[in-house]
């Protein structure tokens, strides 16, 4: 994947501020049981964070219906300008929860036991419905990412979720010997 460097917030609510310190800010907020369950230590350093959402395609997206009700999917994402960028079909149920409720969770995770992985990201979204405007942030830069993680055509993308992080937390477990 073409990861864009600097991790700089872009877009929505622009900070200018990379995944990184962003991840400082989420962390001094938690609370008592957040820092618990992803203790400091254990989280990914610059570097590894930007590695490990290079090496990674599919992320389970949570979002929250009209009536209340939790959905959670597994989708793939790119990450791009500061912002993760998720491609979606005509139709899909999350389009419709997040035009009621433009706020969402990503989870990306790898492994399991003493060798898994994860980052756990929130924040608001912008879901990008026309096609010359999808056609033109592919062209403008998603393009080059979009070939290196799914190398076919973009045609049945019915819409982009911008998702702008707000909060990133990031765990890795302590390996054993």
């Amino acid at each position: 994947m073409i990861f864009n460097g600097s991790g700089s917030m872009q877009g929505q609510e622009s900070t200018n501020k990379s995944l990184d310190e962003l991840q400082a800010e989420s962390f001094d907020r938690a609370g008592k049981a957040t820092k618990a369950s992803y203790p400091i230590e254990r989280a990914l350093q610059a570097r590894e964070l930007e590695a490990f959402l290079s090496q990674r395609q599919y992320a389970v997206l949570s979002t929250t219906r009209p009536d209340g009700r939790p959905l959670a999917a597994v989708i793939l994402f790119m990450f791009w300008r500061g912002a993760f960028w998720l491609p979606s079909t005509e139709g899909a149920t999350r389009i419709r929860n997040l035009a009621s409720q433009p706020w969402a969770s990503l989870v990306i995770s790898h492994g399991e036991g003493s060798s898994h992985t994860a980052v756990v990201v929130e924040g608001p979204t912008v879901i990008h419905h026309d096609r010359r405007e999808i056609d033109d942030l592919f062209d403008r830069g998603l393009m080059p990412i979009w070939r290196e993680r799914v190398n076919k055509p973009h045609d049945w993308v019915a819409a982009l979720i911008e998702l702008t992080p707000t909060k990133l937390l990031s765990y890795r477990a302590p390996r054993r010997s």
